[in-house]
């Protein structure tokens, strides 16, 4: 951390070739010299005078059940490391679904991340108790705090968070990174869970660590003396995993349990999986179809039936919502391949989407029989 937060306030006088110290002027006129250091500036005895603010995203995506053990140690890397420097300068937000939430603003750090804080138990209760996330609003209050305060310092924004909000959203946090970017306030997004690539699109500084321990070494990067404006350390420890589809279609024909897959294409069709109705017919009607019980394959048999699609994640070659409604010249499309059935596809495409349709009340029912 010293590599980040060097020393930048001078406090002592230092005499230089600008300024007048009137000590030393009338030393030179009682006594002329060439050269005479009768100046005066404000250079010696560095101090660090940092402004330190932290956001934390308290969404259901940043702290699901995969993301969890990441999002918590790279909190803990992160606040432990800032705890060892003495900041006169911290503040710590978490977001909510509507204002922020302040857990300490203007505090040194020694005092806001000492072992026996009041902090801790607000925070962590804060994210055990998750919602919808409003980050935006809490980057336009580090903008606001910032504004407000009387001494001027070196202003700093670690906004922790795995960036996937709706392209709307996406727009006001963007708005409020640059109102803090004319402010002078350097922002860094710092990833949270297992695919955060949300962030890429949002800060103009970013770092990702599938290992926690490696986050300060990241950051660190961005002060190096070789980085100039925008920074993003994705390399070696830092990136943010792509999904390849080259392997899978790999697979496709040659599977990796191949015995498995012969095994499955061999089960019986069974109408088992259906309790809920049941369709008579004589086993005239349904002739050698390699069905072992009824009405497996009456039309609209689940007509009023939903699927979800949720698509988290930015969309390629392979998979698109399109593909999903029309398949190329030639093939089956999903939908095709269940109009028979009468069953009807939504898509959602962030989590928050996914999350409000899911949790839709239809008389104390989900309308999605499958996700």
């Amino acid at each position: 951390m010293e590599t980040i937060f060097k020393p930048n306030l001078p406090t002592q006088p230092r005499l230089t070739n600008e300024g007048t110290h009137i000590t030393e002027l009338i030393k030179y006129f009682l006594n002329p010299v060439p050269d005479p250091m009768i100046y005066v500036e404000i250079l010696d005895g560095l101090i660090k005078n940092y402004g330190v603010s932290v956001i934390i995203d308290n969404s259901q995506s940043c702290f699901s059940k995969i993301s969890l053990n990441h999002s918590f140690e790279t909190i803990r890397i992160l606040l432990s490391s800032l705890s060892a420097i003495d900041h006169p300068c911290f503040d710590l937000i978490v977001t909510s679904e509507k204002n922020p939430i302040v857990l300490c603003s203007e505090k040194t750090t020694m005092e806001a991340l000492s072992e026996k804080s009041n902090i801790w138990p607000s925070l962590f209760s804060l994210l055990f108790n998750k919602g919808k996330s409003d980050l935006a609003s809490a980057i336009k209050a580090v903008y606001n705090i910032n504004k407000s305060r009387k001494i001027d310092r070196t202003n700093y924004l670690f906004v922790l968070t795995d960036g996937l909000y709706s392209k709307s959203e996406r727009q006001r946090i963007l708005e409020n990174v640059n109102l803090c970017s004319i402010k002078n306030i350097l922002v860094f997004g710092i990833g949270l869970g297992i695919y955060p690539n949300g962030i890429e699109c949002l800060f103009p500084n970013i770092i990702y660590s599938q290992d926690p321990e490696k986050l300060i070494n990241g950051i660190s990067k961005c002060f190096n003396d070789s980085a100039k404006g925008n920074q993003k350390f994705l390399g070696y420890g830092f990136d943010i995993p792509k999904i390849d589809f080259t392997q899978i279609n790999n697979f496709k024909n040659n599977p990796i349990f191949k015995d498995l897959k012969e095994e499955l294409e061999n089960i019986k069709i069974s109408f088992e999986g259906f309790p809920f109705t049941k369709v008579e017919k004589s086993k005239e009607e349904l002739g050698d179809n390699n069905i072992n019980d009824d009405g497996m394959y009456e039309r609209n048999l689940l007509k009023g039936q939903k699927i979800l699609f949720s698509l988290l994640y930015t969309e390629g070659d392979y998979i698109t919502v399109e593909r999903i409604y029309k398949g190329k010249e030639g093939e089956e499309c999903i939908q095709s391949s269940i109009d028979y059935y009468g069953i009807t596809i939504d898509v959602a495409r962030t989590y928050q989407e996914t999350i409000d349709k899911l949790t839709h009340d239809i008389n104390g029912k989900c309308e999605y029989y499958s996700c």
